[in-house]
């Protein structure tokens, strides 16, 4: 069973320090090494809007460091084409992605983009991600689907 959720994470991978931390957990240095999976839905959020989740999630995929940690792995990877930035290519590329019951993502394809060059980069982003905590629904373990944006913009333009 596949539930699909449409969820943009606003990252400016040039120039930016990433999206905040939407969760109610403290941004407080670990002292385990035991990484902390933080939602990709806030908790508050689920609380606050119940007729878009009841019956549908139990609980919300979460990867290492929340969507802070999304950003900081997708920056880590990311690099600007020579093709791309010669001839001025810029925008955003849509990328949707799988999660799935083992936390790992599969299915990575671009559901908006705007260059060969960029849209590869994105894919290649992606595909470093490491494994998720997966989503459950009714106790069980279940894939979501995601589809995030990568900005691609040249200084100057």
């Amino acid at each position: 069973m596949k539930l699909y959720i449409l969820f943009v994470l606003g990252f400016l991978v040039m120039g930016c320090n990433g999206p905040k931390n939407l969760s109610s957990k403290s941004n407080q240095p670990q002292e385990s090494n035991e990484q902390e999976y933080l939602p990709l839905i806030p908790a508050e959020y689920i609380e606050a809007n119940p007729d878009l989740f009841e019956g549908k999630i139990d609980e919300a995929p979460a990867y290492p460091k929340g969507n802070q940690g999304i950003s900081e792995a997708i920056r880590a990877n990311f690099y600007y084409p020579s093709e791309a930035r010669d001839n001025g290519i810029q925008g955003k590329v849509y990328v949707s992605f799988v999660i799935g019951v083992d936390g790992k993502v599969k299915d990575i394809e671009i559901a908006r983009g705007v260059h060969e060059t960029l849209d590869q980069v994105a894919i290649h982003c992606i595909r470093q991600l490491k494994t998720f905590k997966p989503g459950k629904l009714n106790g069980e373990s279940v894939e979501f689907t995601y589809t995030i944006p990568i900005s691609f913009k040249l200084a100057g333009h």
